[in-house]
């Protein structure tokens, strides 16, 4: 969990570093960072999207609130992530000459917050597709890796494609992305992330409202 986001972070910085012909204008800690937030997003997704077909036989023989399961392992990573976004973020708030950095705390408070009702909104909403479209977890690693690489945590600045732009801002976990930079200032000033999280709130809700319902009538033919 630690490891691999280094991993990440130090083959495409290496990668576009070669491409780009240069330096790449950030560094390892906020690309680590960026890809931290990413990387959680993206196994949270590829865990829950497997969800029924792990579990068909259990859901068959028992009579239980199987979303919780979804809940209860999405914990367990987040809580993995918290500590390397806390440690991560803190760190750079204070060593970056953040203007403000107490007010970046507040702002990694809010964001965390916000990206746990996120992740398990996702997980749920992932579980459901991956019951609906077995096949699907067979392609999610090499397309969340590719998005990646078109995430704003390597496309950044003018000289990024608007269309590439605009697919960012409506793919949740790039938002994600933005929303953490911005709480902890890696890239300008301090954003305290208030839409991001209210956004997540929303979302939030409007998946649990209907997922527990959904579960019931999956695990009849699970």
């Amino acid at each position: 969990m630690v490891v691999w986001p280094f991993v990440q972070a130090g083959g495409f910085l290496l990668a576009f570093s070669i491409i780009r012909g240069g330096g790449f204008g950030q560094s390892l800690l906020v690309t680590y960072l960026g890809v931290l937030v990413w990387s959680t997003s993206a196994l949270v997704i590829t865990a829950s999207a497997a969800f029924f077909a792990k579990n068909a036989e259990l859901i068959r023989h028992l009579v239980f609130p199987f979303h919780l399961i979804v809940a209860t392992e999405v914990n367990v990573k987040y809580l993995f992530f918290l500590v390397q976004a806390v440690v991560g973020g803190v760190f750079l708030l204070f060593t970056e000459q953040t203007s403000n950095p107490f007010e970046g705390i507040l702002g990694l408070f809010v964001f965390l917050l916000g990206s746990y009702l996120l992740l398990l909104a996702l997980a749920w909403l992932f579980s459901l597709i991956g019951a609906v479209v077995p096949d699907l977890v067979l392609a999610l690693p090499a397309l969340l890796t590719l998005l990646l690489a078109l995430s704003p945590v390597f496309q950044f600045g003018s000289s990024v494609p608007t269309a590439l732009q605009i697919f960012n801002e409506i793919n949740p976990l790039s938002i994600a992305v933005d929303s953490f930079y911005g709480a902890v200032g890696a890239r300008g000033e301090v954003e305290i992330p208030w839409l991001f999280a209210g956004g997540c709130l929303i979302f939030f809700f409007v998946v649990r409202v209907g997922v527990r319902k959904i579960y019931r009538e999956l695990a009849k033919i699970a």
